[in-house]
């Protein structure tokens, strides 16, 4: 994460400080999503919105969803309510100049835990030029606390995003017998070392692989993105193209991965986006199904999730998969 100390003016469409962007009508299908096909069996993660009033629906059941492939009903045959426990792996960037706001990440970060449902559990990881696990996945609130009160900045200024991202995507599948669905809550400015403009070293996984195992991963992915911009004075400062880059990337891990991106225009605003994310995670169902297609052709197939009982509601997440 680069310097703090001064802020751009904004993006041309960006929303307010800790709110999350506009998301596409369930019905529009964007080839850079793609949902996880294991054993024929595709599971789709999806929050619920009333689109008159822009909250989420809870409450509904299997008998309120009917599922398209391509225009073809499939068969739900397995259903999670939005009750449901979650297993909530926050990762958070520490690299670079972030010393001084310290104290802010890690309050915003309690908020987070004290916001969650007491059924979730929650594991925190932590990178710079390597990743961290502050905390396991676990249920127990006041080892949070301590652990995340131990969260210390980097010294080196390398910022691995992409290789924590996919050791936090590891790291959930090692209780692989776990029932819970899985999130993952990614906070950083999206300045991996990798990008051009970016000092420091940079992930050894390529941004394009990790942006194809996000979209097979399991779970849902949300992605809070913190303005650091400022000035380049020399060619050694960070440079205004790789900000917009890492922007970009942000907000595309959060579309592939069926989760929300949220711009977090202020730091004292990373609280609110936090406990935003978790009323979200409140209105996510999972589906799945097997496909009454089982040609692996590759080809793109597109799925559509209408509410029958809730002519208002919109279900969003991920909105296909090719068919490898």
């Amino acid at each position: 994460m680069q310097s703090l100390a001064i802020k751009r003016q904004g993006r041309n469409n960006c929303c307010l400080a800790g709110t999350p962007a506009p998301s596409l009508d369930n019905q529009e299908v964007d080839e850079g999503d793609v949902v996880r096909v294991d054993s024929q069996l595709a599971t789709l993660n999806l929050s619920v919105i009333d689109r008159e009033t822009n909250r989420g629906v809870v409450g509904l059941t299997q008998s309120d969803f009917r599922l398209f492939e391509n225009g073809a009903p499939q068969q739900i045959l397995q259903f999670d309510s939005s009750s449901a426990p979650f297993d909530l792996l926050l990762v958070i960037d520490l690299s670079g100049s972030t010393r001084d706001v310290l104290k802010l990440i890690r309050a915003a970060a309690l908020r987070f835990v004290d916001a969650a449902r007491p059924s979730d559990r929650i594991g925190v990881i932590t990178f710079a030029g390597r990743a961290t696990v502050v905390s396991p996945l676990t249920l127990d609130r006041q080892t949070l606390h301590e652990r995340i009160g131990t969260m210390e900045t980097a010294v080196v200024g390398d910022t691995k995003l992409y290789d924590a991202m996919d050791f936090a995507a590891n790291q959930s599948l090692k209780d692989a017998k776990s029932r819970r669905r899985t999130a993952i809550i990614l906070m950083s400015d999206g300045l991996d070392g990798s990008i051009d403009g970016v000092q420091g070293d940079g992930s050894i996984l390529p941004y394009t692989e990790l942006l194809s195992r996000v979209g097979e991963f399991d779970g849902v992915v949300y992605s809070l993105w913190l303005d650091t911009f400022y000035e380049a004075l020399n060619p050694k400062d960070t440079q205004p193209e790789a900000f917009d880059m890492g922007y970009d990337r942000m907000k595309e891990l959060a579309d592939t991965g069926g989760g929300v991106f949220y711009e977090v225009k202020r730091l004292e605003d990373l609280a609110g986006a936090y406990e935003r994310v978790v009323a979200d995670l409140g209105t996510v169902y999972s589906l799945a199904y097997r496909p009454t297609d089982k040609t692996r052709d590759g080809k793109w197939r597109a799925i559509r999730v209408n509410v029958v009982s809730r002519p208002s509601a919109i279900a969003r997440g991920k909105r296909g998969y090719y068919a490898n």
